[in-house]
């Protein structure tokens, strides 16, 4: 039984700091749109629609060199993801990977 516990325990200690990490996360990110340092998903998620085509199924800030910044992945119809990297106050693209691009993009 000890043993049993003892296993949980090392297996749960991991999945607790992760989701204080994320909390963090989440606190600073929330920060970060109450202060006009980015935009909010609500944003994001729109101008997406407007930009490209795909559905957003993983988004992630983080802030580097003071700015932060939006990662996010695409799935296409045809199960191709694309990663984007956009300036997460002006949503400006920084990068962007995957195949096929042109059939990404929407016209403007």
């Amino acid at each position: 039984m000890k043993q049993l516990l003892l296993a949980l325990l090392i297996f749960c200690l991991p999945l607790a700091a992760q989701a204080r990490d994320y909390d963090l996360d989440s606190h600073k990110a929330r920060e970060a749109v109450d202060k006009g340092d980015a935009v909010s998903y609500d944003v994001l998620e729109s101008s997406i629609r407007q930009r490209f085509y795909g559905r957003i199924i993983r988004v992630e800030m983080e802030k580097d060199d003071g700015i932060w910044i939006y990662e996010l992945r695409l799935l296409q119809d045809d199960g191709r993801v694309v990663e984007m990297e956009l300036n997460a106050r002006t949503l400006q693209v920084l990068e962007i990977e995957g195949r096929s691009l042109e059939t990404v993009v929407k016209a403007l």
